[in-house]
């Protein structure tokens, strides 16, 4: 997959299409399972959405007469002459009002700056219509993309060109978040087109979209998100909290302990569905020599046995095996420094449904707007019929995504994959014992299944072979 494209609608289009159709679940669900603590999201704070849209009806900033709808837009903005990112500055009038009436200093904010590019480390020109980000900022605040919480997208039709757009504008941004920061574990999404709105969530395993609703009419599930988004804890929001930036490094705890990067050595993360593999190396910051280390972060099959248990057991199975001459195990395998799962402040293991509270949801609809359905636009009425780029499924069709664990490993040794070996001589020794370690492979009744010139790793002028 190329999401480097010079194009960024082709870009947006390639990752639109790599995920293919997205399962809608049940409003309800998305925010009842996605959004932890969504009474209380806060210490001391208790946030009910009753409560707010009361004070919110109080204070004029919804109207509960006819025609219903927030007052900083118009009654029928899907009509209205402006540009989409000029009628959509008002949505921000909208955050502030849910802030103010929660009656509390919010945590993070909202900014709308569709003529904005946030900084990236990549060539990444995408300028969202509006964000949520970390911390209490100015409105003229050029924000990071690492600092974004989730974007929005808004759009003034509701028709098959508009979803499709947002859709894709959406998903970009999700993608882009989750590749561009190593402490994303999930991130969020709205999207509006005319008032019909949705929620989006993306992780490691599965892209989630929620049930529309018209959000001028039913504010209850936008006051939740907003209020959520607003003042969640980093964690809830899906940040690791297990890493910390260190001006352009970052401190990774593994273990009981602290590894420090130096560099990064390798980034898989760009795939938006997968194990969004990231290798750096450093050193662990308890050791006095700082010897050089290399330290993998991924989110591993839960199904499947953990890669340092994995060398463990071939270990303790070769020491058995009895056989005349046999190599030195290590000369041919990595050293393991250090592994384990990844935990979250409560001691919870990190993994892809826990984020979702462990309740798979149920998929009742599925949205592909990555091609064009044939069917002529229509503008059916908010919660009536179906969207044009809607295909229908089984009710009861439960997803099959496989639960993903946040899974660290270090090894003491410090390669070069082969196909950055340049010296002959060394390549050819890196291929002979390869060889070599195959056969202990296959001694011990195993098979490697994956291997390639960036798994095969040239270690002080042997080669090794890696990612059991």
């Amino acid at each position: 997959m190329v999401t480097t494209a010079p194009n960024l609608t082709q870009g947006r289009t390639t990752v639109s299409e790599e995920i293919g159709a997205v399962p809608v679940v049940p409003l309800k669900w998305f925010l009842g399972n996605l959004l932890p603590y969504r009474s209380k999201v806060k210490d001391g704070l208790s946030v009910r959405v009753k409560h707010v849209k009361k004070a919110l009806i109080s204070n004029g900033a919804w109207r509960k007469q006819e025609p219903k709808g927030w007052s900083a837009f118009p009654a029928t903005h899907g009509a209205s002459k402006l540009e989409g990112n000029e009628i959509f500055q008002s949505f921000r009038q909208v955050v502030e009002a849910i802030r103010k009436a929660t009656r509390d200093s919010n945590i993070n904010s909202y900014l709308s700056q569709p003529n904005t590019t946030p900084f990236s480390e990549r060539n990444n020109m995408s300028r969202p219509d509006g964000f949520f980000v970390l911390g209490n900022v100015a409105g003229a605040t050029r924000p990071s993309w690492p600092d974004i919480i989730g974007s929005t997208e808004f759009e003034l039709k509701r028709d098959e060109d508009a979803c499709r757009d947002n859709n894709n504008k959406i998903t970009w941004s999700m993608h882009h978040i989750m590749r561009e920061d190593a402490r994303r574990r999930f991130t969020f999404g709205i999207t509006i087109e005319d008032t019909s709105t949705r929620f989006r969530f993306a992780s490691r395993s599965v892209v989630l979209v929620s049930g529309r609703f018209n959000f001028m009419e039913e504010p209850g599930p936008l006051i939740q998100m907003v209020t959520f988004l607003l003042y969640a804890s980093e964690e809830q929001l899906g940040y690791d909290m297990t890493i910390r930036r260190n001006q352009s490094q970052l401190a990774i705890d593994l273990s009981g302990r602290t590894f420090q990067t130096t560099g990064l050595l390798a980034n898989f993360a760009d795939s938006p569905l997968g194990r969004g593999t990231r290798v750096w190396k450093g050193f662990f910051t308890d050791d006095p020599e700082r010897k050089s280390a290399v330290l993998k972060d991924c989110w591993a099959e839960c199904d499947r046995e953990l890669e340092g248990d994995v060398l463990a057991t071939l270990r303790r199975k070769y020491a058995k095996l009895r056989k005349r001459n046999k190599p030195n195990f290590d000369d041919h395998f990595l050293t393991v420094a250090a592994h384990g799962k990844i935990r979250l402040a409560g001691g919870l293991e990190d993994d892809t449904h826990a984020m979702m509270n462990d309740r798979l949801p149920v998929a009742d609809h599925w949205l592909d707007v990555t091609r064009n359905s044939g069917r002529p636009h229509r503008s059916a009425g908010i919660g009536k019929g179906s969207d044009p780029q809607e295909a229908e499924c089984s009710v009861d069709r439960e997803l099959n995504f496989r639960k993903r664990c946040h899974y660290r490993i270090s090894f003491e040794e410090v390669g070069k994959p082969l196909h950055d070996v340049t010296n002959l001589r060394d390549y050819m020794a890196a291929l002979r014992d390869t060889i070599i370690a195959i056969k202990i492979l296959h001694w011990l009744g195993y098979v490697h299944r994956d291997i390639s010139s960036g798994n095969v790793l040239l270690c002080n002028g042997r080669g090794k072979l890696s990612d059991l």
